[in-house]
């Protein structure tokens, strides 16, 4: 099984795809925060609380 199938499965030992996404959405975005340079654009949602 490949690592992006491994992902999307609901195992419980598995993380889903969608909130490694998210962890990493978060974690670029608090780098920005540090380095005005790193984050060239954002199209997302409003975050809805700071990193």
């Amino acid at each position: 099984m490949n690592n992006l199938a491994a992902m999307t499965n609901n195992d419980s030992n598995t993380p889903l795809l969608a909130d490694v996404a998210e962890r990493y959405v978060k974690l670029v975005l608090a780098m920005g925060q540090h380095d005005a340079s790193y984050v060239d654009a954002y199209y997302g949602p409003p975050a809805s609380h700071r990193v």
